[in-house]
């Protein structure tokens, strides 16, 4: 039996709202995204169906190691639907690479997911909550910051094998 919830499969119109609403906008830009709370709820699945492409955030911890199999048994379940989204992509984020324990968890999910782990893992950046605190985006407040390179080279990356 599958464990994830029953409404993942559903078929009621309210599911397909989203996608509805952002297909004419689909010709006006290059990339439109939708970020997620970090559950499997509603608007994750509005989202997933909306979606040509997913990457899965998570970060290097054992129970969000455990979230990753949970939201793939949904978008596996709406790939055999409907054909998309694609395969999903999993981005490493608030990594810790001096801790031990978080070191462990990113080498397990290298090993599980080799390849479709994105190459640039977020580490965890002060200059992250500092520009949250200022209000302004961590490339006004803090460009050359680790985690602003990472996002800059993961964006760059999705780019190339996106486009």
């Amino acid at each position: 039996m599958n464990s994830f919830p029953k409404y993942a499969l559903s078929t009621s119109s309210s599911e397909h709202l989203l996608r509805r609403t952002i297909e004419p906008l689909r010709n006006q830009f290059d990339f439109i995204l939708i970020d997620t709370p970090p559950s499997v709820k509603f608007f994750t699945l509005s989202a997933i169906m909306a979606s040509d492409h997913i990457i899965v955030t998570t970060q290097s911890t054992y129970l969000s190691m455990h979230g990753i199999e949970q939201i793939e048994l949904i978008i596996n379940a709406v790939r055999k639907n409907r054909g998309k989204p694609t395969i999903p992509k999993i981005l490493l984020t608030l990594h810790d690479p001096n801790s031990t324990a978080a070191q462990a968890i990113y080498n397990n999910i290298i090993q599980r997911y080799a390849d479709r782990i994105l190459p640039h893992p977020i580490v965890i950046d002060e200059k992250i909550q500092e520009a949250q605190i200022l209000k302004q985006s961590l490339y006004q407040y803090a460009p050359t910051s680790p985690a602003a390179q990472a996002y800059l080279n993961t964006a760059k990356h999705l780019i190339k094998i996106y486009n």
